[in-house]
């Protein structure tokens, strides 16, 4: 710690920082308290141990390393091991990731209180009448407003979005690491949906045709009444048939950005057999392969 910018500012300004003198004795017990209530901080976030038969001795927990990677608040990780277990459900992970502390600093500005009671008031899970200030129920809003493609009539709330979409990706990520280390099935799988939807900018249970552009609810409407009620329906029709419905449903000047968009779309075959050990365990071997279709329909 002498190499860092704060040992330099104790030596020029000891009384800002409640220091009598600038003598080693006196610097080195301030550094020393510094770092035994940072220890003390991480024990309680269950971000460290110590050692059973040294107490001078801690080493980093599974929560701790998975705050590091993910460069998490350490209350973030207490937070964690509060809320998350075995069976969090998909509105349970979205208030989990919604109260942790990276969201702290949204800025709730003036009069958008009133903004977050009329945005409650749109959304699958309103928000508590008495939290329409909260930095965390802003951030709840703001994702279930992102699924729901609604639009914000306040400039500033594209701007949070952004800003609450660029935190939600490794929060998620550090979720799904700790509920999978748990062995929690269930709250890992409702966690994984959360991401998709975040990624995919909708609700679940929406149509996967959602993903295609120009889609609107018309054309999904007229692809039901074809059959087609999903994404891999839609993929593993003929060639043929999907040009002549597309034809008959979008405009001509937006076929070729719909076949931009949907020759990219990658098609998954996952196969998987059973595998007995020597020792008489199973084992589930699991292989899947990638293929990208090719364009047959080709700009000039």
């Amino acid at each position: 710690m002498t190499w860092t910018y704060l040992f330099r500012r104790l030596e020029r300004n000891p009384t800002f920082y409640g220091l009598a003198n600038v003598s080693f004795e006196s610097i080195n017990r301030f550094l020393s308290d510094i770092v035994d209530e940072t220890v003390q901080s991480l024990k309680f976030a269950h971000c460290l141990e110590f050692d059973e038969e040294d107490e001078t001795k801690f080493f980093p927990t599974t929560m701790g390393r998975i705050a590091s990677y993910y460069y998490l608040h350490y209350t973030t990780a207490e937070h964690f091991k509060c809320r998350i277990n075995h069976n969090c459900s998909l509105e349970e992970v979205l208030k989990i990731l919604c109260d942790c502390s990276e969201y702290n600093e949204l800025p709730v500005r003036h009069n958008e209180d009133v903004y977050n009671k009329s945005l409650s008031e749109q959304v699958l899970w309103p928000a508590d009448q008495y939290s329409y200030d909260s930095p965390h129920t802003k951030t709840s809003l703001l994702l279930q407003a992102h699924f729901s493609h609604l639009k914000f009539w306040v400039p500033d709330y594209a701007t949070d979005l952004k800003s609450v979409l660029d935190q939600s990706i490794r929060i998620l990520q550090a979720i799904i690491d700790v509920s999978a280390d748990g062995g929690w099935m269930w709250t890992t799988f409702n966690t994984i949906e959360l991401l998709q939807m975040i990624l995919q900018g909708q609700w679940s249970e929406v149509s996967s045709l959602c993903q295609l552009p120009l889609f609107s609810q018309r054309v999904i409407d007229l692809f039901n009444k074809r059959g087609i009620y999903h994404l891999p329906e839609l993929l593993s029709m003929k060639r043929d048939n999907l040009e002549r419905t597309i034809e008959g449903i979008l405009p001509k000047n937006q076929i070729q950005e719909f076949w931009n968009v949907f020759n990219c779309l990658p098609i998954i075959n996952v196969s998987y057999k059973f595998k007995e050990s020597e020792n008489g365990g199973i084992y589930l071997n699991v292989c899947s392969k990638i293929f990208i279709m090719r364009s047959l329909v080709l700009n000039e």
